[in-house]
């Protein structure tokens, strides 16, 4: 674990405990309702990730797309070469 992981990690567990302390009121359902809603943790996760990771996303997203993109060019050659 690198230490900007670490840091991370620490601010965020130190976030929450500060949230309850305080009393914010906030209940083991309340965190278990926001836990389930992936679309925001995503959001939430990718927001916070350090500038180099989104070139390692934008690259392996344009990877998925390319595989995607050749199986249909080979799908579709199949095809047409049955349908001749």
């Amino acid at each position: 674990m690198t230490l900007e992981r670490f840091v991370n990690l620490l601010a965020t567990v130190t976030l929450f405990e500060m949230m309850v302390t305080i009393g914010l009121g906030v209940t083991p359902a309340e965190i278990m309702g926001v836990a389930r809603d992936w679309r925001t943790l995503g959001s939430a996760a990718l927001a916070n990730l350090p500038d180099e990771a989104y070139e390692d996303i934008a690259r392996g997203v344009r990877s998925i797309a390319r595989g995607y993109r050749h199986a249909y060019e080979a799908a579709k050659s199949a095809y047409d070469s049955k349908s001749k």
